[in-house]
């Protein structure tokens, strides 16, 4: 079964451009797919929240994939904390600091308070 990603509300974000250089750009998952919500007749539709999406051009979105970028600078207060609610302090820091997939990140202590830096 196909997964169809519904992208409407992102839109006028992303119409915003790079939030790094400005350039044109596409929605960058800033914690994962995984957290996109099913929706519609027998659930195969997928909402992608807002919140959950920096607008990065390609090059920016391909380095932020593979770990090469630090995005927390780019990030709101609000964006941050739903990183932070979706999978925690050390995990989400880990992520939008380029320091690894956050399937990697260490469990068991992504409680506030644990010493993790950042702006959350």
């Amino acid at each position: 079964m196909a997964v169809i990603r519904d992208w409407t509300s992102v839109r006028p974000k992303v119409r915003e451009g790079c939030r790094i250089c400005g350039q044109p750009a596409e929605g960058a998952h800033i914690i994962g797919r995984i957290h996109d919500k099913p929706t519609g007749p027998n659930r195969k539709k997928l909402w992608v929240n807002p919140v959950h999406i920096c607008p990065l051009c390609r090059e920016h979105h391909t380095a932020y994939d593979v770990n090469g970028l630090d995005l927390l600078p780019y990030l709101n207060l609000h964006e941050q904390a739903e990183a932070v609610r979706l999978v925690g302090t050390v995990r989400a820091y880990r992520r939008m600091t380029g320091g690894g997939d956050i399937e990697q990140a260490s469990e068991g202590t992504d409680q506030a308070g644990d010493g993790a830096p950042g702006g959350f």
